[in-house]
């Protein structure tokens, strides 16, 4: 059950400059949606007749276009409630007070039970039902917390601008029937709903702040602005649609080709063997300050490549395996092992090699296993 309002009607003396304006202004200048109470209160109001049908009756009769949802205590659909129901019930007041009951919420059937009590008792519960949520001050409040607490735009689509906006012209516009000047005009509520924008946003304001110099902007001009560019997108996707399918329609069909697409995926780190952190072993801080020879027998206990530091293949096998390149080292491994010895032993295999000596050079050869060698001389030499 919503408690009073601070800007209720009822309060003490002591009145703020902002609440003083605003109860001048609620002395209405429009015609509320359910100023009609106040005649039905007196006995005076007429509505349709209706014949004599039970309310589910009544209510079944209405179009499958037309429903009224159950009002759920906000303060922002009174006047919704009200105002469907005046146009589309019913004649007595025990039919009255039966499908009014039926339009509210179980939690609000409750919080004002006593009121249903008895036809007699109509009169009593619209104006409980007017006091609790439709003071306009209850309805100004609700409207300026929905801007406060209006969610933030998460991106720069255009359906995130046009929802934002919806939401920003919807609370304008009941603030502006209600005579809220004053609040329409608060530089607090107005920077409030522009944090909510995005950066892109925010900075397209900035400028349209500029061109109202030397004039403070108020939600008018925010709902104004956002209005012409939510039209502006709109038409502009539009005349794109409008010329994607005049595009579509003259091109001609042609053969089905066949491509080939190459993706490139980048995963993401995986475990480091070492600390347990989500990178790569080439730099991890406990890897890089073991000296070279640590760092081999560590790729040997893990079971990594020699050349890339990858598991489950090899360095004879490795697409990345090039010359380390360190002080002119010839060997395929990775520079970080550098200076390292041997690991694993030497693979031995027996074999012949005839090597012919034509001249009294020297011969260098260079091999990476051990080879059994067997010089044979010629002619003497």
């Amino acid at each position: 059950m919503p408690t009073e309002s601070p800007h209720n009607d009822k309060r003490g003396p002591a009145l703020t400059s902002e609440n003083m304006c605003r109860d001048q202004i609620m002395t209405p200048p429009f015609n509320r949606a359910d100023g009609w109470i106040d005649n039905a209160i007196a006995g005076s109001e007429t509505l349709p007749d209706q014949g004599t049908l039970g309310p589910a009756a009544l209510l079944q009769q209405l179009p499958p276009t037309i429903t009224i949802e159950p009002f759920d205590g906000d303060p922002r659909r009174w006047d919704q409630l009200i105002g469907s129901f005046k146009a589309l019930v019913i004649r007595s007041d025990a039919q009255r007070i039966a499908i009014l009951r039926q339009l509210l919420a179980r939690r609000l059937r409750a919080s004002i039970a006593p009121s249903f009590y008895g036809p007699n008792l109509y009169s009593q519960a619209l104006a409980d039902l007017r006091r609790l949520f439709g003071n306009p001050n209850l309805i100004i409040d609700a409207y300026i917390k929905n801007l406060l607490d209006i969610p933030p735009m998460k991106s720069n689509e255009g359906s995130d601008v046009d929802k934002f906006f919806y939401e920003i012209h919807g609370a304008v516009n009941t603030l502006r029937v209600y005579g809220a000047d004053a609040d329409l005009s608060s530089r607090t509520t107005l920077q409030a709903v522009v944090s909510k924008m995005n950066r892109r946003m925010q900075f397209m304001w900035a400028r349209r702040l500029y061109e109202l110099r030397p004039r403070p902007a108020n939600l008018r001009d925010l709902d104004e602005w956002l209005e012409e560019i939510v039209t502006i997108q709109s038409n502009v996707q539009s005349d794109v649609r409008n010329l994607s399918d005049r595009q579509m329609k003259k091109v001609k069909p042609r053969e089905t080709r066949g491509i080939l697409n190459t993706v490139i995926v980048e995963r993401s780190p995986e475990e480091c063997p070492l600390c347990k952190n989500n990178h790569n072993l080439d730099e991890c801080s406990m890897f890089l300050s073991a000296s070279a020879q640590e760092r081999a027998e560590t790729l040997k206990q893990h079971e990594r490549c020699f050349a890339c530091f990858k598991p489950n293949h090899q360095a004879r096998t490795c697409k990345r395996r090039n010359a380390c390149n360190v002080d002119g080292c010839p060997l395929k491994h990775h520079p970080l092992l550098y200076g390292a010895s041997r690991v694993f032993a030497a693979r031995r295999r027996e074999c012949c090699v005839r090597v012919y000596l034509l001249t009294g050079q020297p011969l260098t050869v260079f091999a990476w296993e051990l080879l059994a060698v067997v010089v044979v001389l010629t002619n003497a030499e």
